[in-house]
């Protein structure tokens, strides 16, 4: 595995490939010195040397998104419902819970934590719920949106400008909620 600068093209630092569940993706950490991925095990990757700069115990069944929180002190992950957060530094994990959805969990980082959304849909209204992510869940805020398909397909979600990309009938829209 190389990491190259994206400009030049420079060769930064290249490794042996570690071993990667294939359903998981890799988060880069903010200041881009760290690669946070699951193997047997969270590793944090340190692109500079090519090493495991720490690794940390976490449920084997978990393997879905992961991502850092701004500041880069934590690593956030969902897999189905569930979320799980682990502090790199400390070393420790703890789960917030698990949130019911009817679609996926969108996980964001915000502050120095997280928030994610999740969803509900009963009698054609579909519930947006907004909770910031701590030792538990904290509800912020919710949304409704009246007339919602059951076949609709929510693709993403943008929490900056609130925003969802769905597929309705074969057509990809987007959506200002």
């Amino acid at each position: 595995m190389e990491i190259r600068d994206a400009l030049s093209s420079e060769l930064i630092s290249s490794f042996t490939k570690p071993d990667v569940h294939h359903s998981c993706g890799l988060a880069y950490s903010p200041d881009g010195q760290s690669l946070a991925f699951l193997s047997n095990t969270l590793v944090i990757w340190d692109t500079q040397t090519g090493g495991a700069a720490k690794e940390i115990q976490y449920d084997e069944s978990t393997d879905g998104s992961i991502l850092w929180s701004l500041d880069g002190k934590m690593v956030g992950m969902t897999k189905g419902t569930t979320v799980h957060v682990y502090d790199v530094a400390l070393g420790t994990t703890w789960s917030p819970g698990t949130l019911q959805s009817s679609y996926a969990l969108y996980l964001w980082a915000h502050n120095r934590s997280f928030q994610i959304m999740a969803t509900e849909v009963n009698d054609q209204v579909l519930t947006i719920n907004i909770f910031d992510v701590g030792l538990g869940f904290t509800k912020v805020e919710s949304f409704h949106i009246q007339s919602w398909e059951q076949d609709y397909d929510i693709r993403s979600f943008s929490p900056t400008t609130y925003r969802i990309s769905f597929l309705s009938h074969k057509q990809l829209r987007i959506l200002d909620i």
